[in-house]
């Protein structure tokens, strides 16, 4: 069998990057080139190919093969022979450009046909004469290139030295000595496959117990793409160094709290992503590690790379301080930490021969979605951070700004003396930048409108009061349906004085709609306010365990509902025989005529204030028991007249109610609207979706005003752009 390392490559070729199709904007992730120099000496070809010969001869990795049988991958030696195309492709090419060297860079790092895993070809060599037209063919000197390619399945970083001490020896003897029972990297796959891993299975279930796995980040994506949808590899990386005098601060903070910079790094990338995902809590990140964890290890060229998940729920409420000690995807962030000294990547291959290794910074793929290496160098006290992000999700312009919050918040956490790491919490940190603080500045300055509480009033008598002002304009539409203003306020007060003369509801009493979206839900909500009660509503796509707790929560007398909706509650009503369940297509639409003024008197009486609640939104329960925001009158009207100030609604638009009710922004686009005089499209029950549907509300409607997730709001900007039909959207 294939070593657990060499089935997760293997499967991550397959699934995620599906190089099987060999998609047209994919390429390979796990090629792994190595470039080297000659800067003195000369190199004779045939005596470099006999030493490749020689390391494939010992090494048995090179001479490996993979097949899939049933779910099992397994691995097979190819016996040795003298025709080195059935081990590594090899070439030789001549340039004269560095533009040239750096086009043959390319295609080696991202070519998915150079190796070929069933075959065994995994391994690659590929030599470059520098603008030596005239020169001896048969030999390689200064300025000269060899590339190395691997396949990560046969390679990883430590292997590099040990392929190198085989070469150098190899081609200075023109043999490899070495015995043929030495331990290679099958030995290793085989001492792994019969090891016990049922206490290793049992203890990362429990560290990811509850954890989502295929929860998609909240990071500034400028492109969407869900975490199981298949990558193209296409990447880049930007590198930046960390400044002196804040790498001291860390190393003095690091010592003084007894951990290591890369405990220290891992915390501030942990606190960073808190912050990047906008307060995301449960965090899972994984870093890459080496795994040559005994000594006979140590001498086996192949893949010891092992994955670590660092699973923290962060609080934040705690500093950072205490995030520290409490440290002990499916993964789309990697963190890498890299602790050495300064070595020299001279090669000397004989007492005559110096070449160079390269460090090619030119990174143009990338296996995850954001990775984080950092670099410490532990001689000169240098840290290197090199930012590695993919083109499926990612422009370069988003990833430096990435960078340039991440260097802002290591500045306000080490070296700035107004934040203090022991006492003050994780949330009180900042990472915007310097431009964008000084735009809210300017935006607040000149901006600041205070609108006078006096002339605050509460959300229907502003409805009311719109309803006098514009009586014969349409306030609803829902396809061929509508009503005016007029029209909406006479069913709203039939509706209102059912609920306090027939349920007898009082002022303070949360009353629960479950309706789909209608021109009845629009009612419902306005009626509810007249009362003086608290509008909360209930999702009708929601688990009926799910309608249940917030009925019971809510201690609700009343829930409102219409006949799309009855059979859905027939199991709450039979659970909850203490709570009234009002139809209100009967109670509207019934025969009985409307009521006289003096009946109507009574809403007059309510005594309802703008610091009184207006309605009551649960959050999803995600993280244990749905919790209740409530908001006041006072605060729905304001953040409605900002809207009004800043021009995004007015009475001139007309709004399409998209949102669920689970999200209080529906409010915003029904209840908001009708009290600033504009026009509420309403959409056919779960035809928010339908892209086609929507398009044509909006061509038809004449809509000005939509409010869309991120997601939504790039398909409708992509198709707005190559129509150009629809001009009539102003706010999105």
């Amino acid at each position: 069998k294939a070593s657990f390392a060499q089935e997760r490559i293997w499967l991550d070729e397959q699934i995620r990057f599906n190089q099987q199709q060999e998609q047209k904007n994919s390429c390979a992730i796990y090629n792994i080139p190595l470039v080297v120099k000659v800067m003195n000496g000369t190199i004779f070809i045939n005596r470099l190919r006999q030493a490749l010969h020689a390391i494939i001869k010992k090494n048995l990795i090179f001479r490996t093969y993979y097949n899939l049988d049933g779910e099992c991958l397994k691995q097979f030696i190819k016996p040795i022979s003298d025709d080195e195309q059935q081990y590594y492709s090899f070439n030789i090419s001549t340039i004269s450009t560095k533009q040239e060297l750096r086009t043959i860079l390319f295609e080696e790092e991202t070519n998915q046909q150079y190796f070929c895993l069933h075959k065994g070809i995994v391994f690659r060599c590929h030599l470059i004469h520098f603008n030596k037209s005239n020169a001896n063919q048969d030999v390689l000197i200064n300025d000269d290139v060899i590339l190395f390619n691997f396949h990560h399945i046969a390679f990883d970083g430590s292997s590099f030295q040990l392929f190198f001490t085989d070469l150098k020896e190899a081609y200075k003897s023109n043999q490899l000595n070495f015995n043929e029972y030495n331990l290679n990297y099958i030995d290793y796959s085989l001492h792994e496959q019969n090891m016990n891993m049922s206490e290793a299975q049992e203890y990362w279930k429990e560290v990811l117990k509850g954890y989502e796995v295929d929860k998609q980040l909240s990071l500034p994506y400028d492109y969407q793409l869900s975490s199981t949808q298949q990558r193209s590899g296409k990447g880049s990386s930007i590198i930046f160094q960390l400044e002196k005098s804040l790498i001291d601060k860390m190393l003095e903070y690091a010592q003084q709290s007894q951990v290591t910079m890369f405990q220290l790094c891992l915390l501030c990338y942990y606190i960073f992503l808190y912050k990047l995902t906008g307060g995301e809590k449960d965090l899972c990140i994984g870093s890459m590690n080496e795994n040559r964890y005994r000594q006979e290890l140590h001498n086996i060229i192949g893949i010891h790379i092992r994955i670590f998940l660092f699973s923290i729920s962060t609080n934040y409420s705690i500093t950072s301080n205490k995030t520290l000690q409490s440290l002990l995807p499916f993964i789309q962030t990697i963190f890498q930490f890299e602790s050495s000294s300064q070595l020299s990547n001279d090669i000397g291959l004989d007492e005559n021969i110096l070449c160079q290794l390269v460090d090619d910074n030119n990174n143009t793929v990338a296996k995850f979605d954001l990775s984080l290496l950092m670099k410490y160098d532990t001689i000169d006290k240098s840290l290197i951070c090199s930012l590695e992000y993919t083109y499926d999700l990612f422009k370069t312009a988003t990833a430096q700004t990435i960078c340039e919050r991440f260097q802002i918040l290591l500045q306000q956490l080490f070296n700035n003396s107004s934040f203090d790491l022991e006492n003050q919490l994780i949330y009180e940190l900042s990472i915007l930048l310097p431009q964008e603080i000084k735009l809210l500045q300017d935006i607040n300055n000149t901006t600041h409108i205070d609108f006078n509480d006096t002339k605050i009033k509460c959300i229907h008598h502003e409805f009311f009061q719109q309803s006098i002002r514009y009586s014969q304009k349409l306030a609803i539409i829902l396809d061929d349906q509508s009503l005016t203003y007029e029209e909406v306020l006479y069913y709203v007060q039939k509706l209102s004085w059912y609920l306090i003369n027939v349920c007898s509801v009082q002022n303070g009493d949360i009353i629960c709609v479950c309706v789909q979206r209608s021109i009845e839900f629009v009612i419902g909500i306005l009626a509810i306010l007249t009362c003086g009660c608290s509008y909360c509503p209930l999702n009708i796509n929601d688990p009926v365990s799910r309608l249940n707790i917030l009925i019971k929560e809510t201690r609700t007398h009343c829930v409102l509902l219409h006949s799309r909706t009855e059979n859905k509650l027939l199991d709450c009503i039979t659970d909850n025989d203490d709570v009234k369940f009002v139809n209100i297509e009967q109670v509207i639409y019934s025969s009985e005529s409307c009521h006289s003024s003096k009946e109507l008197n009574i809403f007059s009486s309510k005594q309802v204030t703008t610091d009184d609640i207006a309605y009551v939104i649960f959050t999803s329960g995600s993280t244990g028991k749905p919790k209740a925001v409530q908001i006041r009158h006072r605060n729905f009207i304001s953040y409605m007249r900002s809207l009004k100030q800043l021009k995004l609604i007015t009475e001139n638009d007309t709004v399409i109610q998209l949102a669920q009710c689970s999200f209080d922004v529906h409010l915003e686009e029904v209840v908001g609207s009708l009290i600033l005089g504009a026009t509420v499209i309403m959409l056919q029950s779960n035809k928010n979706m339908d892209i086609d549907y929507l398009l044509n509300i909006i061509r038809y409607q004449k809509a000005t005003y939509i409010s869309l997730t991120p997601t939504f709001i790039i398909i409708l900007c992509d198709f707005l752009q190559e129509t150009k039909k629809y001009n009539s959207i102003q706010s999105l």
